[in-house]
């Protein structure tokens, strides 16, 4: 929807090993990383990540902040100079630490106000997303 809205080209984080099927399981798995700063590997980097000024992030909100592939992305390039603007999903728990946690990861980056959108709302958001791109300054 965001990259509809914007026109924005669409990169996504795939961490080499999948995370568990199982919902349980990929909490007991994302607690421990987040709480020992583990970060997977990628299958795959942006490699053009230079030819952007604007970079919109989208993580789900994992114990209270940005999911662990997410934060090997950030902590992999150097955005000095770069607009962040985050999103998230959650079922509860809003943005959490995620804009705290990208600003230290990406003390040179400009960070836009974010937007969270609860996952089972997600499909419904279109004009809730029409609206803050507009408010951030993203579209008219």
């Amino acid at each position: 929807m965001i990259a509809e809205l914007a026109g924005a080209d669409l990169f996504e984080i795939i961490p080499e090993m999948l995370y568990p099927s199982g919902y349980q399981e990929v909490v007991d798995q994302a607690k421990e990383e987040i709480a020992t700063g583990f970060r997977p590997g990628l299958k795959k980097d942006l490699e053009s990540v230079n030819l952007y000024d604007i970079i919109f992030l989208g993580s789900p909100n994992w114990w209270g902040t940005i999911a662990p592939p997410v934060a090997t992305f950030l902590s992999s390039h150097d955005l000095s100079g770069k607009t962040l603007v985050p999103f998230i999903t959650h079922e509860g728990s809003g943005m959490g630490r995620a804009e705290e946690n990208i600003k230290k990861l990406c003390p040179g980056a400009k960070l836009l106000q974010g937007m969270a959108v609860q996952g089972h709302h997600v499909t419904k958001a279109r004009k809730e997303v029409r609206q803050w791109l507009q408010k951030i300054g993203i579209i008219q």
